[in-house]
């Protein structure tokens, strides 16, 4: 069984082999394009496989055609993995809309080279796209209820602050305590979520 590397550096599936003289590899990627919901995803991820399927060890060089300038963060897209024979590595590249219009996309193409045989190579796409969600537009039907209490005296906690996250860490639904330490939290519902997890393939189901 070969060896399973992971290099942090930098899905439609796709799965590719090149090879040319010596030098022979695989790529795989489970999507090659998303679309980024704000506000409930930050960014996507994709995974990067890569197989040597040659009898040597090779370096295998993840190059970047170009990358944007300020509308788009882009984390990973270069780098390399050493392999050898019939080992598996995967890069893990991350795409990140910044302050742009709904609608906007773009396309990262990284070109996948072996450096025993610089020859060997392919060019790998990814699209991203965003779609803004307005607020105006998000049902915000559900509720949900509590109460804040101190775990040493046991009393309630008034003013204190409640945050609800749900896929995306930049934002939340918060509420303030009352004197009696309770608070109520206006948010989605759990259909919602579930009918635009459904829609667009979000990272993760609610």
């Amino acid at each position: 069984m070969g060896i399973v590397k992971l290099l942090v550096m930098s899905a439609m599936s796709l799965c590719v082999r090149t090879s040319g003289g010596a030098a022979s590899f695989e790529v795989a990627c489970d999507r090659t394009s998303h679309t980024v919901v704000r506000p409930f995803e930050p960014n996507f991820k994709y995974v990067i496989t890569v197989k040597n399927t040659s009898n040597e060890a090779d370096v295998i060089t993840f190059v970047p055609e170009e990358l944007p300038e300020g509308e788009w963060l882009v984390l990973g897209p270069s780098g390399f993995l050493y392999l050898e024979p019939g080992e598996v590595g995967y890069n893990i590249v991350v795409v990140e809309p910044q302050m742009i219009p709904s609608g906007s996309k773009f396309t990262l193409r990284i070109k996948i080279s072996s450096t025993e045989d610089p020859g060997v190579s392919r060019t790998l796409s990814l699209t991203t796209s965003l779609l803004e969600l307005g607020r105006d537009e998000i049902p915000m039907d559900s509720r949900i209820y509590g109460k804040v209490y101190d775990a040493l005296t046991h009393e309630p906690v008034p003013k204190a602050e409640v945050r609800l996250y749900l896929w995306n860490p930049n934002e939340c639904q918060f509420a303030e305590t009352d004197p009696d330490g309770s608070y109520e939290l206006r948010c989605v519902s759990y259909d919602y979520l579930k009918a635009i997890h459904d829609e667009y393939e979000l990272r993760a189901p609610p």
